[in-house]
Parts: C-alpha cells; sequence; structure tokens
C-alpha cells in the first residue's frame, strides 16, 4: 500500500508499505528498510519455540507443527491485519489506484529478489573457486613436502657416503704414513750398510796398494833379472780383487804404476744397483699414485661440498615457498569460513578493522621469511570494488628491518565490469592505539591510494610507521596490533606521523 497527495490533479505517492512489517516509509528509505527488516528475527506466533526470520514468518506458518489440526477460526486469527491507516488509504484511492501500487511494490520485491539470487550464485561460485584453489594448494603442499623429505633423504646419504669416503681415506692415509714410516727405517739401514762397506773397500785398497809397494820395493832391490824390465811386473797391472767384484761398488783403472797415480785413482765412485733401486722406483711410484689419488679427493670433496652448499639453499627456498604456501592456505581458509558463515565480505561500507594477533611471532617471521600478511577482503560499497589490506611487519626495500609497510589492494571482483576502470581509491590506514582512555589515544594516520593486484608502479603504493613510534605508546599491546581503513574518508584529530 502507498499513500499520496494530489497536485495539479495528479496523485503523487510518497510513501510505501514494508510487506514484512508494515511499516510506512518513505520511497528513499524503502530499498535500505528492506535490507535491514529481511535480516531480522522473531518468534513464530504459534509458540513451536522456533525462530525464523520476518521474511521467512508465512513459510515457517505454513509448516509449523503447532499449526496442525487447529481449527479455521484460530488460523484466520494469526492472519495479517490491515492496519487502520491501510484501511484508510483504501478507502481515499481507487482500485487502479491501489492495484498499481501493489503492482509497483511486487516489481520491487522481485527485483530484490533477482539481486539476491545473483548475489547467492557468485557466494557459490566463489565458495567453489576457493574450494578448488584450497584443493591445488594442498596437494601442491604435499608434494613440495614430499620434495623436502626426499632432499633431506639425499642429504642424509650424501652426508654418509662422505663420511665413508673420509674414513677410507684416513684409513688410507693411516697405512701410507706406516708405509712411509717403514721405507725410511729400510733407508736408514741401507745407508748404514753402505757406510760399512765403504770402509771395508777403503781398507782394503789400503792393504792392497800397500802389498804392491813392498812388491815393487822388493824387486828394485833384487835388480834387473835375465832383460826383464820392472815395468812388466805384475804389481803394474791394475788392482782387482775378486771378493770385490760382486760389490755395488767400482774404481777407475790407474793410468800408470806410480803409486801416486794409482792412490788417487782408487777412489770408490757409488753406483745403485740391485734391490735399492728397485724399492726406490717402487717409492717414487707410490708416491706419484698417492699425489694422484689425493688430487682425485680433493676435487670430489670440492664438488660434494658445492652440491651440499646448492641443496642447502634449494632446501631454503623449498621451505620458504612451504611457508608461503601454509600461509596463503591459512588465509583462504579463512576466507572460506567467513564467506561460509556470512556469505559476504568483511565489510560492505569500506570501513575494516584488522587485528594483527602474535605480533613478535608474525614480526620474526617477516624477518626471516619476508613475508606479507594479506587482511581481510572487503569493498568500498555493495556491489563496487574488492580490496584487501596487506602489510610486512619487518619492512621491504630500504625501509626493511626499520618500518612496518602496509598497502591496499584491489582484487578482482564479481562487479568489475559495471565500475570505472582505471580506478584511483583514497583511503586512509590508521593504526589504533590501544590507550586504557581512549579519549587520550592517540592514533595514526596515513593516506595510502589502493593499486591493482599485479600493478608495477613507481609510487610503490605503501605507507610506512617506524617501529619505534609503535612501541613508544600503546599500539602494539599485549602482543596485539590493530589495523583500520577508511576508503574515501580522511581521520580527524589525528596525527599524521
Amino acid at each position: 500500500m502507498a499513500t499520496g497527495t494530489t497536485t495539479n490533479g495528479r496523485l503523487m505517492f510518497t510513501q510505501t508499505s514494508c510487506y514484512l512489517c508494515s511499516e510506512w516509509l518513505d520511497d528513499s528509505d524503502v530499498e535500505i528498510h528492506l535490507r535491514k527488516c529481511r535480516r531480522q528475527q522473531t518468534v513464530c506466533p504459534n509458540r513451536c519455540g522456533a525462530i525464523v526470520a520476518k521474511k521467512d514468518l508465512q513459510l515457517h506458518s505454513n509448516t509449523c507443527p503447532k499449526s496442525y489440526g487447529m481449527e479455521s477460526s484460530n488460523e484466520t486469527s494469526n492472519e495479517y491485519v490491515t492496519p487502520p491507516n491501510e484501511e484508510q488509504a483504501g478507502e481515499e484511492l481507487t482500485v487502479e489506484q491501489v492495484l498499481q501500487t501493489l503492482e509497483n511494490d511486487i516489481s520491487s520485491i522481485q527485483l530484490l529478489q533477482t539481486a539476491q539470487k545473483e548475489k547467492h550464485t557468485d557466494v557459490q561460485s566463489e565458495l567453489a573457486h576457493l574450494k578448488n584453489y584450497y584443493d591445488v594448494s594442498h596437494r601442491w603442499t604435499g608434494k613440495v613436502y614430499e620434495s623436502i623429505v626426499a632432499m633431506y633423504k639425499m642429504c642424509y646419504q650424501d652426508k654418509m657416503q662422505h663420511s665413508l669416503d673420509i674414513s677410507g681415506l684416513r684409513e688410507q692415509l693411516k697405512g701410507t704414513n706406516e708405509w712411509r714410516t717403514g721405507i725410511i727405517n729400510r733407508i736408514d739401514a741401507l745407508e748404514k750398510t753402505l757406510f760399512f762397506i765403504k770402509q771395508d773397500r777403503a781398507a782394503i785398497e789400503q792393504e792392497a796398494a800397500v802389498s804392491s809397494l813392498t812388491e815393487q820395493a822388493a824387486a828394485l832391490s833384487m835388480g834387473p833379472d835375465d832383460g826383464q824390465q820392472p815395468s812388466t811386473s805384475k804389481a803394474c797391472q791394475p788392482l782387482a780383487l775378486s771378493e770385490l767384484n760382486n760389490a755395488p761398488y767400482r774404481t777407475l783403472p790407474a793410468g800408470s804404476c806410480d803409486s801416486t797415480s794409482s792412490s788417487s785413482s782408487m777412489e770408490p765412485v757409488v753406483e745403485v744397483k740391485g734391490p735399492i733401486k728397485e724399492i726406490l722406483d717402487d717409492i717414487h711410484k707410490y708416491q706419484v699414485k698417492l699425489n694422484y689419488n689425493q688430487k682425485d679427493i680433493m676435487i670430489r670433496l670440492f664438488e660434494c661440498e658445492e652440491r651440499m652448499v646448492e641443496l642447502e639453499n634449494t632446501l631454503k627456498k623449498c621451505r620458504r615457498e612451504t611457508y608461503h604456501t601454509k600461509q596463503r592456505t591459512e588465509e583462504l581458509q579463512t576466507n572460506m569460513l567467513m564467506a561460509n558463515n556470512r556469505g559476504t565480505p568483511a565489510s560492505e561500507n569500506g570501513h575494516v578493522m584488522w587485528r594483527i594477533d602474535n605480533f613478535a611471532n608474525r614480526l620474526q617471521q617477516s624477518k626471516e621469511l619476508e613475508t606479507m600478511m594479506k587482511g581481510p577482503i572487503f569493498t568500498n560499497h555493495p556491489y563496487g570494488y574488492m580490496l584487501q589490506l596487506e602489510a610486512s611487519l619487518y619492512g621491504i626495500g630500504t625501509w626493511r628491518g626499520r618500518n612496518l609497510i602496509a598497502g591496499l589492494t584491489i582484487l578482482p571482483g564479481p562487479y568489475d565490469e559495471l565500475l570505472e576502470w582505471p580506478c584511483r581509491l583514497s583511503a586512509t590506514i590508521c593504526v589504533r592505539d590501544q590507550a586504557a582512555n581512549q579519549a587520550e589515544a592517540v592514533p595514526i594516520y596515513k593516506p595510502i591510494v589502493a593499486k591493482v593486484k599485479g600493478q608495477r608502479d613507481k609510487n610503490q603504493h605503501y605507507v610506512y610507521v617506524p617501529h619505534d613510534q609503535l612501541y613508544s605508546r600503546g599500539y602494539v599491546k599485549k602482543d596485539t596490533l590493530f589495523l583500520e581503513v577508511f576508503v574515501g574518508e580522511e581521520g580527524s584529530g589525528s596525527s599524521e606521523l
């Protein structure tokens, strides 16, 4: 029903009654009232104990167990009774006008139902998309976990193999040292033997020289006999001892029978022969082989170290990606839970509050893994842009380690085709002061321009808050931080720092 006034012979309608609560409203307030009224709940008039929405009261009355078997008089008593003002209005209006008003009301209700169905369909499709994304993320997380386990096994096997190789090399080195000690002892014994042989040979040569000189002196004292020359004496022949021929020494033959020349030509010259030469050759060959094995082992150790460094880098990368995947999965689960419980974004008026718990732990994670936290999803108005707040507690780029970085991102939404692009949304990010007396609170306001997801802009569209300032007042209290966003609004009475 609707009420109206007559102006210049025309009927002007200014009020419309709500089909749920029968409240008379201005035409400009009907849509807002219907949106609120359909969410209100009431107790079943049949006293069955059920609490239903006003828009579903008639449907519940048809299926209410308390209404079965009741008399028609009771049923008619629970029916909707037209208020007196509606009856009076009906008396003033004609039937055609009333029908036209009813048709307009029915058209409005149908439009609202169509919009609600479309919204419900969009929510269902978004839920299905989030479920698929969650399944893919879960499978990918499982594969990453399997890869990490396989890499752990490979690292453990390489470590055990390297330990075995090092143990074998130590055993070889120990055997080599023992072999070297034995060779050195044998060489020392051979040197001592050579020294004694040299002394014995020198003594024998001296005795031979003395006996030769004695024979020559005896021959000279006897004189020449039968034309024989003293130079043809056996004493003038080179000294050759049969027992010294087998020794590892040789003497140079004398050039004459003179005692001076013979004494100078009897110096021994050492010549390496027999088993000593073979031992020295074996030592040289083993030394060459040992040097080659040492170089080969050093090369293998260097390659193993490089491979272990690469595996450690890959493991760190996999851990970082796994943490990002886990964080994104938790965010998707949170968004799915919110969508299931409410069926709507966190806010539809461009105003949202983000509570960040475990601030110290999340700050340490942001320092180690360079993570960017994602806040709740909201819109600037119904059927508007889809927005999401993001923050890096430890900072990024040149701000890293000294400031908290926050940004506002425009996500793909279901109504992007009906919105204006490119868009420039101005917003204000507020860091709430958790003072005991809110009248003395001094929040921090930072203006920001929202950026489209995936956009690379030179301005970066980020705001920063120094860590010293966060801990100076009650911004971080009980390990909790609150960030607030106003889209298209400016904070009043703020301290912009």
